[in-house]
């Protein structure tokens, strides 16, 4: 009797190159997990490129906001000066509990700059929304484009249309952090005046309403 052509294919093809398929992907698995770290660096995206390093974040967005303040990151079309950024991303990392992780260092703050028909392709971003870069606008992080550093083979786990996302990503949480602060600052001068109105009712003997 004749083998079957369909179970010759599956004992000797698909059989073999199935389960040495399986015994490669768990080496991969195990180098990826064991030898390269790859948990400790997803963990480290969530904390810096996301956001969950909640102290590392407040610190990053109130040295670009300074330097924002200051007119030394950008200004007018969001051209930057030299070291603005690297400047912004430094003091936070020295302010913050990221001093004292090695793969903090790992975390990349670029500026990117408003799309204009001139502009060299390497250096011309869509997606800003406001042109002007203040403290007072919220869409200052806007000029920002955060990354996180990994050599191969664990850069091939990150896509170049996975790491835009996680751009995106900090950009917004970063802009909610800023309208955060910015109302908070707001909240607080509307008390201060409001104290300030009732002392000084009280020291006219007005009454208060």
């Amino acid at each position: 009797m004749e083998t079957p052509f369909p179970v010759i294919t599956q004992t000797c093809v698909s059989g073999p190159i199935r389960d040495r398929l399986v015994v490669f992907s768990k080496l991969v698995a195990e180098t990826f997990v064991e030898h390269l770290g790859l948990e400790h660096h997803v963990e480290a995206v969530g904390k810096y490129v996301l956001c969950g390093a909640g102290d590392f974040a407040s610190a990053l967005l109130e040295r670009v906001s300074f330097l924002a303040s200051a007119g030394v990151v950008g200004g007018g079309w969001g051209v930057t000066a030299p070291g603005g950024a690297a400047d912004a991303l430094d003091g936070a990392l020295r302010a913050s509990s990221a001093m004292n992780d090695p793969l903090a260092q790992r975390f990349r703050i670029a500026v990117r700059v408003p799309s204009t028909p001139h502009a060299a392709p390497e250096t011309t971003y869509s997606g800003i929304r406001n042109p002007t870069f203040s403290e007072h606008n919220l869409g200052m992080v806007d000029f920002l484009h955060a990354s996180y550093a990994l050599e191969w083979p664990l850069a091939s786990l990150f896509p170049s249309a996975t790491r835009e996302t996680l751009a995106m990503t900090h950009r917004q949480l970063t802009r909610f952090r800023h309208a955060r602060a910015a109302l908070s600052e707001a909240h607080r001068l509307v008390q201060n005046a409001g104290l300030e109105t009732v002392s000084a009712c009280t020291y006219w003997g007005v009454p208060k309403s």
